[in-house]
């Protein structure tokens, strides 16, 4: 699903500067 995947990513991107 492309949405799933978008989804993702977007929590990937949010959480990446967040965590480091």
């Amino acid at each position: 699903m492309v949405v799933e995947t978008e989804k993702c990513n977007m929590s990937m991107k949010m959480v990446s500067p967040e965590d480091v």
